[in-house]
């Protein structure tokens, strides 16, 4: 099944005078964002390099690991020997994870110097479990660290770009597009073409009459898979596309998945629906977080992360055999919970369960409707 690395192959002896700069472009570029940049190269804020050097002078730092996967790796090399690409410079690359202000945040800029074009990118959450637990801020804070962090990039950058501005992110990095975005004043927002988010999730239900939002709104365009997870949480009244995955549930998150029309060179395969499942957890996930409220919300994943965090469990990678002891301690910690957390634990997850169940019968009976006689007893 084709998808991006196909896209760049077809593409990769075209110029954007032969076929215009299009979102599967400005979605590849988003990918790049996943390279850490500078902790590979030495890199301060300040320092620019074109991609293909950059790959050229770290060949030997790069490996596949959590960030750099293999299909991030091949686009990278695909890109950089590309006519389309070839010029595309990384500047302005910033990463931190910061344990006591649970805030995992990264950033980059990237211009197409020839196209007067500059895309600004927020990267998606890593394998933190500080970053993991900051998404989950995003059910019960109105601004999560990582938000004050994109304001503050983009009022930096923003003033000194002209020309084609777009702002991107997948996952995390899209809400953080769409929230930072929202956040500026109307002279910055004036400036931005476009902002584009990958399966991420929107913002909460009062900021759709915001006056910042709505300035935007009609420049926002989502994409997200047929049975998105993560894109469906929160609001989001903003144009989207709902592509085909080769993937299943949570799988169909990494864009690699998505599938390209290579008949229709620039486009994704086009989904004619959202699954049963995505709609079933869309309503239930509003349906729960309504019920339990800020206050529980916030307990639930304050126990829930820092079991594993107090434990010496910091990324998800670290859930293995040789950390075993680790885990079971993590584990030992919920059992020795007060009555009123492990009530609030057990409540919260049943709850949970119940309105799914009810959410996803009730989907498969619009579908598959009882028969005309069965209905009539």
């Amino acid at each position: 099944m084709p998808n991006l690395l196909n896209y760049l192959k077809a593409a990769k002896d075209l110029s954007f005078g032969d076929l215009p700069l299009n979102d599967l472009d400005r979605i590849c570029i988003n990918e790049l964002a996943y390279i850490p940049f500078g902790e590979l190269a030495g890199w301060t804020t300040s320092d620019s390099q074109t991609l293909f050097d950059f790959l050229e002078e770290n060949v030997e730092r790069l490996h596949v690991g959590e960030l750099i996967t293999e299909n991030r790796l091949r686009l990278s090399y695909l890109m950089a020997i590309s006519k389309r690409f070839e010029k595309l410079t990384i500047s302005h690359y910033v990463s931190s994870i910061t344990v006591e202000f649970e805030r995992q945040f990264a950033a980059a800029l990237f211009t197409l110097p020839d196209s007067d074009y500059h895309q600004i990118v927020f990267r998606g959450t890593d394998d933190t479990l500080i970053g993991w637990k900051e998404d989950f801020k995003l059910t019960y804070m109105r601004e999560i660290p990582s938000h004050r962090s994109a304001i503050r990039y983009l009022k930096h950058l923003l003033p000194h770009l002209e020309g084609e501005i777009v702002i991107s992110g997948h996952s995390k990095g899209g809400n953080l597009a769409l929230y930072a975005s929202t956040q500026l004043p109307k002279n910055l927002q004036d400036k931005v073409s476009r902002i584009i988010w990958l399966d991420s999730p929107g913002v909460q239900e009062y900021m759709l009459t915001r006056e910042g939002y709505l300035n935007i709104k009609d420049r926002v365009q989502g994409y997200l898979p047929q049975d998105s997870i993560v894109g469906i949480m929160l609001w989001h009244l903003e144009s989207k596309e709902r592509v085909v995955s080769d993937a299943f549930s949570i799988g169909q998150h990494n864009i690699f998945s998505w599938q390209v029309d290579l008949k229709h060179l620039g486009t994704f395969q086009e989904a004619t629906h959202q699954g049963e499942v995505s709609r079933s957890l869309e309503k239930t996930f509003k349906e729960w977080t309504d019920e339990l409220g800020i206050h529980e919300l916030k307990q639930i994943f304050d126990l829930v992360f820092d079991s594993f965090l107090d434990n010496g469990l910091s990324r998800f990678s670290d859930f293995t055999f040789d950390e075993k002891w680790k885990i079971l301690a993590a584990l030992a910690q919920f059992g020795s919970l007060d009555k009123a957390k492990r009530h609030l634990l057990t409540h919260s997850a049943t709850l949970l369960l119940a309105q799914f169940t009810t959410n996803f019968v009730a989907e498969n009976f619009k579908k598959h409707p009882a028969p005309q006689e069965h209905r009539d007893k």
